[in-house]
């Protein structure tokens, strides 16, 4: 028999973090996203739909799709930043816009460490 007791309370730990976190970004109305460079995916914590004028759910959340809205003036400086951040280990802070689903584009702040 293996006790996972402490397992188990990492686990819950982990779980009630990860909710306050998100109730966090949705209380100060900030977008944080967690970007998986192996797969693509892309988890937003804070509503990016609701900011960028589309229904629950209904905005892609890859980061080609994110990618794909960045305004394609900011598109090099956001690449140079990523390109940084992933082989120097230099935080991803930079300014940039997103395309919103009506066309317009809307000013996204992002620091990610």
């Amino acid at each position: 028999m293996i006790d996972i007791t402490k397992q188990r309370l990492r686990e819950q730990k982990l779980r009630r973090n990860e909710r306050r976190f998100r109730e966090i970004a949705r209380a100060i109305h900030e977008l944080v996203y967690s970007w998986n460079r192996e797969t693509g995916a892309v988890v937003w914590y804070g509503d990016i739909d609701k900011c960028l004028g589309y229904g629950p759910g209904e905005a892609p959340k890859s980061m080609e799709a994110v990618m794909a809205r960045v305004h394609p003036d900011d598109q090099s400086r956001v690449n140079t930043a990523i390109a940084q951040h992933r082989e120097e280990g230099k935080p991803f802070a930079v300014e940039y816009r997103m395309k919103c689903k009506d066309g317009t584009y809307r000013l996204a702040d992002t620091a990610k460490r």
